[in-house]
């Protein structure tokens, strides 16, 4: 990865996420985790964050992404948790009968 300039800052920050659905339900393989996989994409094109590898598993998600210093970490994970569970659920309505509980992801 090469370094990033914004007007102030000269970059080069990346993280890796892991993450799992609530109860770490084998919920994401299929179709539900291509279209996962498809929105990450789209979310992280949408902020300016560089998706630098993805895989959606079975039960969990590791992405490492190079984000520009005004993104905290917690913010990139609330952002691309909070609009994935929504989508998911409004794309797949089975998601609800293994997520009982309402929550997609579980919380950390």
């Amino acid at each position: 990865m090469k370094a990033k300039r914004t007007a102030h800052t000269v970059y080069q920050l990346a993280y890796h996420f892991v993450w799992i659905p609530k109860y770490r339900a084998r919920m994401l393989g299929g179709a539900v985790g291509e279209r996962l996989a498809g929105m990450i994409g789209e979310i992280c094109a949408a902020q300016d964050w560089e998706v630098a590898g993805l895989e959606v598993m079975e039960e969990h998600v590791h992405l490492f992404v190079s984000c520009p210093p005004r993104d905290a970490p917690a913010r990139v994970m609330n952002v691309i948790k909070s609009l994935t569970a929504r989508a998911l659920y409004e794309e797949f309505p089975q998601l609800r009968k293994v997520q009982w509980s309402g929550k997609l992801w579980a919380d950390g």
